[in-house]
């Protein structure tokens, strides 16, 4: 018996090993539902976008070098390509939210965002797979410009239908962490999957292997077609489904961004200005969200751009030395980034933020993203514009920058979907039906302002090799003659020759713009992220008012057994009352159960308490009191900024009212 016992533990052991792992990967989890398999599958509809991204993303460089187009011509070219990127992306908003492909795809049956990842996968990987199948002569140029548009328009509508997918599917701050930690993963294998190419084709760039790369390229680009039906769970309410018949477009929300001084002036141009209307303040939220989304992508694009030359001209590697430091420095920056996410993704989402009142998760996400792009900015600035280059120390850099770098896209994710919650959020006059249906076009037009400022300094910095001196030359064939050995001999010092006979103004101009201009882009990313309004008291309104939609009333009972710090922050001061006896029970009619003096005696207990606060600053006092099932909720403004919410359980449901002192 006792053999019995001890020869069937390992398998018992193991059958419950294999249980656990299985409850770990599927059991639903989260206000979404999603297991994490479910997560991982969602995430990897990001794998194909970013694979055609870096396979075209590194085209214009392989086109100068193996092709050799001319250097003045083609920047021109990619100037146009890449202005155009911002466009399409305000256009796809547009579009994704007035739902023009709903007589193809039911949104009942498909939702708003699964049309677009199904349709514009296949854009893309189309695009991407005859980027390197140019004609020879002028004609390379129009080819170019043609499979860019073609591949950055699919690229385009997959990421945007991704963006407004995760926002509706999953509603909290915690999933999205997650999520985006997952995202990485599959950015990271598209990116290395899709550079791939470049990697063979620096090497050899025949006609051959780029003919056969068509059939790498494809699968690799319809990869993320298994995220669909993930996708059609991002379908409105029955009760939320009008489609205006002209939305205002991404145009309008830029608008809101552009201060009200702006605004009036342009209006001026256009108007007399007894007829203008009353313009509201400008959305700061939005103001500083496209504003670091706009250094953001100067910073990507600068440092993108710029590297393969900092490994040629500066450091002056050629061939498969090249690729080796390349793939080297790029997996240590892989590694770091892997482990480094796992590290802020149990930090990020270890505390339940819509249950945390003092808003301590919030805030030390906000510090550690600031901390650390301030850290990476002096860290860059020191390796790479200072320091003598060498191959160790662009290792060392290609560390620091992940470390650096890593916790950012978590808060900018979070910031992100926080805007267009709050503009979701928003109600009509009557109180009841959704003002703003307008998720895609929010996206589009952040998506609109990285890849503006991208296409400003991609071309500025392409532009400035020019001027600094660069000379390309087609080694390919120029070598065309003689044996394989004889022919690969010759282009490995034709290109050695070319890298020698480069300027050092060359040299210093590549040093300049990743160890100079890219931190100062960094600073004033920081500066934006920091300024950054929705988040203490604000984002703990905006997190109750999305728990309320959704029917979350596991909140009362949490909130009364938690203590909190009431001076926890300098921006909020959350004070919990405890009901000291039973009310009665709740008439059907909400107003019949009001009672005045209570109400009253509410208002001025939480006046005297803002006023006392507020006293030595002789603020002026805004006072809104809320009730609703479960719990009153009072929130005040003083005149100083300052944002005080008080949170008292109470079971009778009464109208929201608002006092003003």
């Amino acid at each position: 018996m006792g053999k019995d016992i001890a020869a069937d533990g390992p398998d018992k052991g193991a059958s419950c090993g294999l249980g656990q792992l299985h409850s770990l990967a599927f059991q639903p989890r989260g206000p979404s539902g999603h297991s994490w398999f479910r997560r991982t599958r969602f995430a990897l509809a990001l794998f194909s976008p970013f694979g055609m991204m870096s396979v075209v993303g590194t085209a214009k460089d392989i086109y100068l070098e193996k092709f050799g187009l001319d250097p003045t011509m083609f920047s021109m070219l990619v100037t146009v390509a890449s202005f155009w990127t911002p466009v399409q992306d305000m256009l796809l908003g547009r579009l994704q939210d007035k739902e023009v492909l709903h007589r193809f795809f039911p949104v009942q049956r498909w939702g708003r965002r699964a049309p677009w990842l199904l349709t514009h996968s296949f854009l893309a990987a189309l695009g991407a797979s005859l980027m390197y199948l140019p004609p020879e002569g002028a004609a390379a140029y129009v080819w170019f410009l043609a499979m860019w548009m073609i591949t950055c328009w699919g690229i385009g509508g997959c990421i945007i239908a991704f963006e407004a997918a995760r926002q509706q599917i999953y509603p909290f701050k915690e999933e999205r962490i997650s999520v985006e930690g997952l995202c990485k993963y599959a950015c990271m294998a598209g990116g290395g999957a899709g550079g791939l190419v470049f990697l063979v084709l620096s090497g050899d760039a025949s006609f051959t292997v780029r003919l056969a790369f068509v059939l790498y390229i494809v699968p690799v680009g319809l990869l993320s077609l298994q995220a669909v039906p993930l996708f059609k769970e991002a379908r409105p309410r029955n009760d939320e489904h009008k489609v205006e018949a002209e939305p205002a477009g991404s145009a309008t929300i830029v608008w809101e961004a552009l201060p009200r001084s702006v605004r009036r002036w342009l209006r001026c141009c256009r108007s007399l200005p007894k007829e203008l209307p009353t313009e509201p303040p400008a959305n700061s939220a939005l103001q500083h969200l496209l504003a670091m989304k706009f250094w953001n992508g100067a910073y990507g694009v600068c440092i993108s751009s710029m590297l393969l030359y900092y490994v040629t001209y500066v450091l002056h590697l050629s061939s498969w030395q090249r690729v080796q430091v390349i793939v080297g420095a790029g997996t240590a920056a892989g590694v770091t980034e892997a482990v480094m996410n796992l590290v802020y993704v149990h930090l990020f989402t270890r505390d339940d933020s819509l249950r945390d009142m003092a808003g301590k998760s919030d805030r030390r996400l906000l510090r550690i993203v600031v901390s650390f792009r301030l850290v990476n900015a002096c860290l860059t600035f020191i390796l790479i514009g200072v320091l003598e280059p060498s191959v160790f120390l662009l290792f060392v850099w290609s560390v620091t920058q992940s470390m650096g770098l890593c916790s950012f896209s978590f808060w900018r994710i979070s910031a992100q979907c926080w805007l267009v919650d709050e503009d979701c959020m928003s109600r009509c006059a009557d109180g009841k039906s959704r003002q703003n249906k307008r998720e895609g076009q929010i996206f589009g037009a952040l998506s609109m302002s990285q890849i503006l400022a991208a296409a400003i300094f991609s071309s500025l910095t392409f532009l400035g090799l020019g001027l600094a001196g660069l000379e390309t030359e087609n080694c390919e064939a120029s070598c065309s003659v003689g044996g394989s050995d004889g022919v690969s001999t010759c282009i490995d010092d034709c290109f050695r020759h070319v890298i020698d006979r480069q300027p050092e103004s060359l040299r210093a101009y590549v040093r300049f713009v990743i160890g100079f201009f890219a931190p100062l882009c960094e600073l004033l990313i920081a500066y934006h992220a920091y300024k950054f309004p929705i988040k203490n008291a604000r984002l703990r309104k905006l997190y109750l008012t999305k728990a309320a939609e959704r029917g979350d009333m596991g909140l009362t009972e949490t909130n009364e057994a938690t203590s909190v710090d009431a001076y926890s922050a300098k921006s909020q001061i959350v004070l919990l009352d405890k009901a000291s006896a039973d009310l009665a029970d709740v008439s059907s009619d909400p107003l019949e159960s009001f009672h005045a003096a209570d109400f009253q005696h509410r208002v001025v207990h939480t006046v005297e308490m803002i006023g006392g606060a507020c006293r030595a600053r002789r603020a002026s006092i805004s006072v809104r009191f809320a009730r609703s099932p479960g719990h009153s909720r009072c929130e005040a403004q003083g005149g100083s900024g300052e944002a005080v919410t008080a949170v008292v359980p109470d079971a009778t449901p009464t109208p929201s009212r608002c006092v003003n002192l």
